[in-house]
């Protein structure tokens, strides 16, 4: 007869994110030896903390899932979700004005509710448009005729003047303007 740390080295390693399979097999395989072991030992084996074997073994070793996350399945707002789905689809999604528009229609619940419903439901508001002016190209080239159009330009340039002093360099403004023909 096997003991139990021949049985596990022997199978495949189980998936560690799935307790409900690794507890399982752990179980299997104390019952194939048929020993008796502590809570502790299984924790040791599965590294399943001894709360949740505690609690399992409560449950006759059943995975009973916990109701953390759960919702109710009647809601105060279940009379008005298709107004204020209308509200969503029309662009309307600020809560305080349809808190105040479905209080009119006798919505008893709170604001919390309606934002927490609006804010989960955000896919049903449309996309904004904004209606925008045509501007036209924006890259239109302008043309002359020929002869039309000058460029000017201007600076200060340092001048070699071998005449008067051989050697020498003086600062000479110039000005100029150049005519050219259009395309």
């Amino acid at each position: 007869m096997k003991t139990i740390n021949q049985q596990a080295e022997g199978e495949k390693k189980v998936n560690e994110n799935n307790l409900d399979k690794i507890l399982v097999q752990e179980l299997e395989r104390i019952k194939e030896c048929g020993e008796k072991i502590n809570l502790a030992e299984i924790e040791r084996r599965t590294r399943i903390s001894r709360s949740i074997l505690r609690r399992w073994k409560r449950n006759g070793y059943v995975l009973r899932p916990s109701r953390t996350g759960w919702r109710a399945g009647k809601s105060k707002l279940n009379g008005f979700s298709e107004t204020v789905d209308s509200y969503l689809r029309n662009g309307v999604t600020n809560s305080s004005v349809i808190f105040e528009r479905a209080r009119k229609l006798v919505y008893d619940g709170g604001i919390s509710i309606l934002k927490d419903y609006i804010h989960h439901h955000r896919d049903l508001v449309p996309a904004p448009r904004h209606a925008v002016e045509p501007k036209g190209n924006r890259g239109r080239r302008y043309t002359t005729g020929r002869g039309d159009y000058r460029q000017m330009d201007w600076g200060f340039v340092d001048v070699m003047d071998w005449k008067e002093i051989p050697g020498g360099v003086h600062a000479s403004s110039w000005f100029v303007i150049i005519a050219g023909s259009g395309i």
